[in-house]
C-alpha cells in the first residue's frame, strides 16, 4: 500500500515536472494534455485525476515553484543577514541565481498572466499567487526595515517585485547570464534602498 503512495506521487511529480518542461520551452498554448502524458509517460487520465485539467496543472506548477520552493530557498539563504542594504542586495542575487538556473520559470509566470486574461477562475488565482510572492518579499523586506508599518512594507515589495519581474521581461532571451537583469537590477536595489533611507 505504501509503494502505491509513492507511485502515485511519482507519477504526480513527473505530470508536474513534463509539463513545467514544456510550458516553459514551448509555451502553455502549443502543449497538449496528449504531450504533457507522453513526455511523464502516464495516461493522459491522469493529469485530469490530479489537476483537473491543463490550468490547474499550470497554477499547481506556478505555486510549487515560487511557493514551495522559491520562498523557502530565498529565506533560507538570507538566514542571519542583519544589515539592510545586504539583505536587499542578497535578495536580489538570489533572485538572478533562480532565473538563471530555471529560465522556463518566468515562462510559466507569464503564461499564466496571459491565460488568466481569458479565464476568471486564472485571473483568481493568479492574484492568489502573486500575493503569496508579496508576503515572502514582505519577510525580506521587514527584516530589513523593522521600523516600517505593513503598508511601507507592502509598497516596497510590491515595487522589488515588479523591479525584478520588469527587468526579466526587457532581457534578451540569448542572454543566458540575464546581464541585463543584473546590472540594471542591482542599481535599481541600491536606489530603492537610498529611497529608503530618505524616507
Amino acid at each position: 500500500m505504501e509503494n502505491d503512495h509513492v507511485a502515485a506521487d511519482g507519477r504526480k511529480q513527473a505530470i508536474m515536472d513534463a509539463a513545467y518542461s514544456l510550458f516553459g520551452t514551448v509555451g502553455f498554448a502549443n502543449t497538449s494534455m496528449k504531450d504533457i502524458a507522453k513526455k511523464a509517460g502516464v495516461a493522459q487520465g491522469l493529469i485530469i485525476y490530479y489537476f483537473q485539467s491543463k490550468d490547474g496543472l499550470l497554477v499547481a506548477i506556478v505555486r510549487e515553484w515560487m511557493i514551495g520552493r522559491g520562498i523557502p530557498d530565498a529565506l533560507k539563504y538570507l538566514e542571519g543577514i542583519t544589515d539592510s542594504d545586504a539583505l536587499l542586495l542578497k535578495a536580489f542575487e538570489h533572485v538572478v541565481k533562480f532565473r538563471r538556473d530555471n529560465p522556463q520559470w518566468f515562462t510559466l509566470l507569464i503564461s499564466l498572466w496571459l491565460e488568466s486574461r481569458r479565464s476568471a477562475e486564472l485571473s483568481t488565482q493568479l492574484k492568489n499567487v502573486y500575493s503569496e510572492m508579496r508576503l515572502g518579499a514582505a519577510r525580506v523586506v521587514s527584516r530589513a526595515f523593522p521600523d516600517w508599518n505593513s503598508e511601507q512594507i507592502d509598497a516596497f515589495s510590491c515595487v522589488f517585485q515588479a523591479m525584478l519581474d520588469g527587468l526579466t521581461l526587457q532581457t534578451d532571451f540569448e542572454d543566458t547570464e540575464l546581464t541585463h537583469l543584473v546590472k540594471n537590477g542591482f542599481y535599481g536595489v541600491k536606489w530603492l534602498a537610498a529611497v529608503r533611507a530618505n524616507s
